[in-house]
């Protein structure tokens, strides 16, 4: 059953690897609080880690320090996005070999999102996205 649309939320994290953790975790409560669990609670969490990895493996942190992560629960859908300083060139999704220790990110956002993408600002700061419906 659909779940009424909430604001978003933002919320700020270290550039680091444990922030993919920190963020996950929150994003998990927040989904818990308004009744989305199961499954889709689970393929969000996980698409909000794989952001937050790849913002701090490929991008630089936002001006002010750190990535900002928002989320919105529209009906049937959750939107995730991550927030950093930019990156050389915008995400693109490639096939890893199966001896790759990385490279699964964005294939594992794309086989789970309904929908993903990227946007760079004029002031350099990117924009990584996705929609996971539940």
């Amino acid at each position: 059953m659909p779940h009424p649309t909430q604001p978003e939320s933002a919320f700020n994290v270290p550039f680091e690897a444990a922030s993919a953790s920190l963020a996950r975790e929150r994003v998990g409560r927040m989904l818990a609080g308004v009744g989305i669990d199961g499954r889709s609670r689970e393929d969000v969490m996980v698409v909000v880690s794989e952001l937050v990895g790849n913002a701090v493996r490929h991008a630089r942190p936002l001006p002010e320090g750190g990535l900002r992560v928002r989320t919105r629960v529209d009906e049937g859908r959750v939107s995730v996005a991550v927030d950093d300083g930019g990156a050389i060139s915008l995400p693109t999704l490639r096939v890893a070999r199966v001896t790759s220790a990385g490279g699964r990110g964005l294939a594992i956002i794309d086989r789970i999102s309904d929908g993903w993408g990227s946007e760079r600002s004029p002031d350099g700061t990117q924009t990584v996205w996705a929609l996971v419906h539940y």
